[in-house]
């Protein structure tokens, strides 16, 4: 749900500056202060999501939606586009479960706490990626639509790491076996964590839990066709808005994951229950989806808001 309200959000966000920008301003090249507008011949110029300055907590170039894009203008209505996203995210999450060990070997005393323990799921992502394209535009005036395409290419590789708070334990009197509630994870930003399942390890006892786990890395080549309009607060500053839809080619290689469990080996004659860990891969994938290039994602279109600077030249409007 709240999903789905930031995707609608950002969506009736985009149409109103639209429509905003239309009826209230006056398309002109001249501003009050009686400078010219729109971008030159020869020009560099500097984009980022304004929104990301408000609805993030902090920023991050892996993101999309927060890409620095740099435009170089042929002329005053053809631009070469230029996108970057780099970055490395870490995030963590701690979950209070009941410590197994404890709760099984101490005397019941009314109408104590239960004794608890914490478990750990922490993520880190590593991303690059390139975005070129072309970009068109109408003649020069304080209001001009905007017309082009976007390519992009990006690698990405995500790990995980699993810490819980309940260690196992082969004693005979009190035995801590993999828990199916006690050790699952999920949060509702990354959804259920699949930490806990019955694997395909020999001599496992029940089931078994995941201490790494590391993705394939993922090759994404995709792009897009969109149109929009900028808005000249001033020579130097323009606040723009697009629509746009594309199409996405991932590839994600083989990963694997690293299982930690219960059981026994009778190769040497021996029943002797023991803990062990069991590295498995896991598949990869090719898919085809719609593109996720921009601030926010509606069946199949994205759109996006844009905050420009534009630097010194000493060209003029062509």
């Amino acid at each position: 749900m709240l999903m789905r309200y930031n995707t609608m959000k950002g969506y009736f966000s985009t149409i109103i500056l639209l429509c905003v920008i239309t009826l209230q301003v006056k398309s002109q090249s001249i501003l009050p202060t009686g400078d010219s507008v729109g971008p030159l011949s020869k020009q560099w110029a500097l984009s980022i999501n304004p929104l990301v300055l408000f609805t993030k907590n902090q920023f991050q170039l892996s993101d999309i939606s927060q890409q620095l894009t740099a435009r170089y203008f042929n002329s005053a209505r053809q631009a070469i586009r230029l996108g970057l996203s780099l970055g490395f995210d870490r995030d963590q999450y701690t979950f209070t479960t009941v410590n197994r060990a404890a709760s099984g070997s101490t005397i019941i005393s009314f109408p104590s706490p239960i004794a608890t323990t914490e478990n750990n799921w922490a993520k880190q992502s590593l991303v690059l990626g390139l975005t070129y394209g072309r970009e068109s535009r109408s003649a020069p005036a304080r209001i001009q639509g905007i017309w082009g395409w976007e390519t992009t290419v990006q690698w990405s590789k995500t790990t995980e790491q699993f810490s819980y708070g309940n260690l196992l334990d082969v004693s005979p009197t009190a035995p801590v076996y993999v828990d199916t509630t006690g050790d699952a994870m999920r949060n509702t930003e990354w959804g259920e964590a699949g930490n806990v399942a019955l694997m395909p390890i020999q001599g496992v006892a029940g089931y078994s839990r995941i201490l790494n786990r590391s993705s394939g890395s993922q090759f994404t080549l995709g792009g897009r066709i969109f149109a929009g309009v900028d808005y000249f607060i001033r020579p130097q500053f323009s606040l723009g808005a697009e629509l746009g839809w594309g199409t996405l080619f991932v590839w994600q290689a083989r990963g694997y994951s690293t299982w930690q469990s219960m059981g026994q080996s009778n190769t040497q004659g021996s029943s002797e229950l023991k803990t062990g860990t069991t590295v498995i891969d896991d598949e990869g994938f090719f898919k085809i989806r719609t593109s996720t290039m921009g601030s926010f994602n509606y069946k199949g279109f994205n759109g996006i808001l844009r905050l420009t600077v534009y630097f010194n030249s000493k060209s003029k409007n062509t």
